[in-house]
């Protein structure tokens, strides 16, 4: 058996973004014999920390009595200290943030570097307001081993913004491990019984998880509610995430006297167990540049309604996987919504068409592997 590959995951923060549960999802499938992941961030604590913690995975996070200034000033010295300490054969960068620190120690040391671009919202707020960062980003793809892009949206446009061919960027989804075969079955069969009894006992639970950000559309989605409430008027809408709009979000709700039926709970470190409880998920975004949460409700069979957008037209479209309704249109999302509840056979098969794909395309496993094989030939081509 061949020596394992040591890779060094760079990272902004231990939060709870789509990035931060794409990393850990990579992570916790590549570590074993193949391979040895080592997560390391800028800043300390989270939630990230803590599942990398209790799944046994390494990570190095600065020290806890250095202020921030001295942290950012010792950032190369660190890296090449722990870089040589783990014996790491490629860095894999996430994100603009760290991709200049993965390209200065593949410059420095020789290793090469790997860059993950998991959003479009980073590529075009660099394009639109800051030059400088848009010029290191262009430097540091151009400078990359390999740049890696988790759809084809953002594909196109980090080729835009960075001046590269589109061709030679690595397409490698954003990725969800497939729920248990029983528990996905029984989700399934209690979400079946609940809508042939047009959801008269129990009214449909509507979910989204995500960040309560300006580009995630919750406004529209909360603006829907009570054109969908008027046709379900036991209807819950349960919106998962914490953000810099939550509590404003909470406010309208309050406003609009409809606390009961729209729950924010806020921050949720497993969505799991009310994506199985869910009869359908909804994603109003504006920007996206792969929604992992939506991956994560197909990969439970629940039912989508999504925004027209890039991301969600490449992952739902061609396949027939969800309804798509302009962004911003609340009555037209409303709609879409009651639809979906009412014609309970084409849902079903739209999402039945959507588990079938995330567990052909977008399951850990299957994307961990092509990831290894990334790494894999990274390290030969440094080698010869």
């Amino acid at each position: 058996m061949s020596d394992p590959i040591h890779v060094l995951h760079l990272l902004h923060g231990m939060g709870s973004g789509g990035a931060e549960r794409s990393v850990y999802n990579l992570v916790r499938e590549l570590n074993g014999e193949t391979c040895v992941p080592v997560v390391c961030s800028w800043r300390r604590g989270g939630p990230l920390e803590a599942a990398l913690r209790a799944a046994g995975i390494a990570f190095e996070t600065p020290p806890a009595t250095a202020p921030a200034w001295l942290t950012r000033l010792r950032t190369v010295g660190r890296l090449r200290e722990i870089a040589t300490r783990r014996r790491i054969d490629v860095v894999h960068a996430h994100m603009s943030d760290s991709a200049f620190w993965g390209v200065v120690l593949q410059q420095l040391i020789g290793l090469p570097c790997v860059i993950t671009h998991h959003s479009t919202d980073l590529i075009d707020g660099i394009v639109r307001r800051r030059r400088l960062r848009r010029w290191l980003l262009s430097a540091c793809a151009r400078l990359a081993a390999a740049n890696v892009a988790v759809s084809t949206a953002v594909a196109q446009q980090l080729a835009a913004a960075a001046g590269i061919n589109v061709d030679d960027i690595v397409r490698l989804p954003a990725s969800a491990p497939m729920p248990p075969p029983a528990a996905l079955d029984s989700s399934r069969a209690a979400r079946t019984a609940r809508a042939a009894a047009g959801f008269a006992l129990d009214g449909p639970t509507i979910v989204y998880a995500g960040r309560m950000i300006e580009t995630k559309g919750v406004d529209t989605l909360i603006a829907a509610a009570p054109d969908v409430l008027h046709e379900f008027p036991h209807a819950a809408f349960v919106l998962l995430g914490g953000g810099v709009l939550l509590e404003s979000l909470r406010q309208r709700v309050q406003a609009m006297g409809l606390a009961a039926q729209i729950r924010l709970p806020g921050h949720m470190t497993d969505v799991s167990e009310y994506l199985l409880r869910a009869d359908l998920y909804v994603s109003a975004s504006r920007l996206e540049g792969l929604s992992l949460a939506l991956v994560e409700a197909m990969s439970w069979g629940v039912p989508v309604v999504a925004s027209d957008i890039d991301a969600h037209r490449e992952l739902l479209g061609p396949q027939g996987c969800g309804l798509l309704v302009p962004p911003d249109d609340p009555p037209r999302l409303a709609a879409a919504v009651v639809g979906a509840l009412r014609d309970w056979r084409a849902a079903g098969a739209r999402a039945q068409r959507a588990n079938e794909l995330v567990r052909e395309g977008y399951c850990s496993s299957n994307v961990a592997r092509r990831h290894y094989e990334l790494y894999r030939r990274l390290v030969r081509e440094r080698r010869q």
